[in-house]
């Protein structure tokens, strides 16, 4: 029987899609018209408090999840096979992030993010340290989702590093003095980053087996709204001529890309079967009473051997008391010897005076008839 947990998470599956495609469409249409990608910001007078809301709403939204959903009716455990989705989005993903390291390799010298790759000034090495350690990590995390298409099972360890390589990348957005600090779409790529992370923590916990429903849920959710929508923008303003191909369009594409991927791992679940795969053990004081029978017969079980053992292992010990008794006993039997020979004599006796007691009544008997 479909639980009420699950009825719930349907209808937040569903309307984060249809809240996601919206919002996506409303933020492609809103920077194709007021940002500036000379000034890398938002024209003046532009309305950018609309978009404020959306994304607050939508955040206000999702967290009604994780405090309304119960844990113990929200069993998650990935499926056995990923979905033909999941598993076109696994190597999409896995492109994606290899296009990161061939772009930043091959790409022409005016690029921005090839310049910060090769800057020697000490205000941008922080930065280009991060950009570093972000191709390295990228290389693992496209490992990661290549085996997660071809095992169709999460690795821990490798999970973790690509959350690791979100952090960095995160980090060297943040850190890219290169670029205005109130660019709105440097904004949103620091969030969808650190969405990213987050919601590889929750894979992190399903391949270790310890899932966290509700937390898994919400960063599910949330990941698959900000990065669809910061990364279906940029990705189609490169798509109207807006902006060029560099190296940033790969990590672009990446947001889009697992913003759908995301969305498939929870769209997996819409199958009650799925939903309902990880079965938790009942504790001791929940779990059903035994029967009054059994319990008995189980201690008549215990006992038996218990008796045995005693009777195996008694052990005598001589007291005086038992002595004296042993001693009784050993007087008495000797003693019934005699006792039996002198009545053996006595009963001898009795019978020899009562044959002669017959033979003389016997013999009297004719001289009286004469």
């Amino acid at each position: 029987m479909e639980n009420t947990s699950y009825k719930a998470y349907r209808i937040y599956v569903v309307s984060a899609g249809i809240l996601s495609i919206a919002a996506a469409i409303v933020m492609t249409v809103f920077n194709y018209t007021f940002y500036d990608f000379e000034l890398t910001l938002y024209e003046h007078k532009a309305p950018t408090f609309a978009i404020c809301m959306i994304v607050i709403s939508a955040l206000i939204f999702f967290a009604t999840c994780f405090l309304t959903l119960k844990t113990d009716l929200l069993p998650l455990r990935y499926p056995k096979k990923n979905g033909m989705l999941t598993g076109v989005m696994l190597l999409l993903c896995a492109g994606a992030l290899c296009a990161t390291v061939l772009l930043q390799l091959f790409a022409k010298e005016d690029d921005r993010l090839v310049q910060l790759f090769n800057a020697n000034t000490q205000m941008m090495s922080t930065a280009a340290f991060l950009i570093r350690v972000s191709l390295v990590t990228a290389i693992i995390a496209a490992a990661y989702f290549v085996l997660a298409f071809v095992t169709d099972k999460v690795m821990p360890a490798l999970s973790i590093l690509t959350g690791i390589w979100a952090l960095s990348y995160m980090m060297r957005v943040y850190y890219d003095m290169s670029t205005v600090v109130m660019d709105p779409i440097r904004m949103m790529s620091i969030l969808s980053a650190a969405c990213v992370a987050m919601f590889m923590i929750a894979e992190t916990r399903i391949g270790m087996e310890k899932p966290a429903p509700r937390y898994y849920v919400f960063a599910g959710l949330v990941a698959a709204f900000v990065c669809f929508m910061s990364g279906f923008s940029k990705v189609m303003l490169f798509l109207l001529g807006k902006s060029a191909l560099e190296v940033q369009t790969a990590y672009d594409l990446f947001e889009l890309i697992f913003a759908i991927y995301a969305y498939s791992r929870l769209w997996a679940f819409m199958k009650y079967e799925s939903f309902t795969e990880t079965e938790y053990e009942a504790s001791p004081i929940l779990a059903e009473p035994e029967k009054k029978e059994d319990v008995i017969g189980e201690e008549e079980e215990t006992l038996a051997p218990l008796e045995l053992g005693f009777e195996e292992f008694s052990i005598d010990i001589d007291t005086p008391s038992k002595k004296a008794a042993l001693s009784e006993k050993e007087e008495k039997s000797a003693k019934a010897p005699i006792v039996s020979q002198e009545f053996e004599t006595v009963s001898q006796e009795l019978e020899g005076t009562i044959s002669q007691s017959d033979d003389s009544e016997s013999a009297n008997a004719p001289r009286e008839k004469q």
